[in-house]
């Protein structure tokens, strides 16, 4: 997966979670995880109950970031749980490009 895919896929993992009502700690520490999954080291992550902020540095020296703007959180204790499922499944397993995209939609979808 490209950088912006990768970033963007993050970010919006990151933004279900949070719009879940999932803590934000534990967010971090998944986007954290992500991130590193997919070779990138150098991150920022800024996270609170109304925005994302992401940056990553690239393999080629660049910066790229996303801020996305998260709306009311609704608990949601089953989205969290199949969002926190695809993040594991994503750290342990390799899973073809094209799927990324419809995993999220799906987990996010309960």
């Amino acid at each position: 997966m490209n950088n912006e895919n990768v970033l963007d896929f993050v970010a919006h993992w990151a933004k279900e979670m949070i719009a879940s009502g999932a803590n934000i700690e534990r967010v971090s520490i998944g986007v954290a995880h992500l991130f590193h999954r997919f070779g990138y080291k150098e991150i920022s992550i800024d996270l609170l109950t109304t925005k994302v902020e992401l940056s990553i540095k690239t393999q080629d020296g660049t910066y790229l970031d996303r801020h996305l703007a998260i709306p009311a959180a609704r608990i949601n204790l089953e989205r969290i749980r199949r969002l926190n499922r695809l993040s594991y499944r994503i750290v342990n397993e390799d899973i073809d490009d094209k799927e990324y995209a419809g995993l999220l939609e799906e987990a996010a979808n309960s």
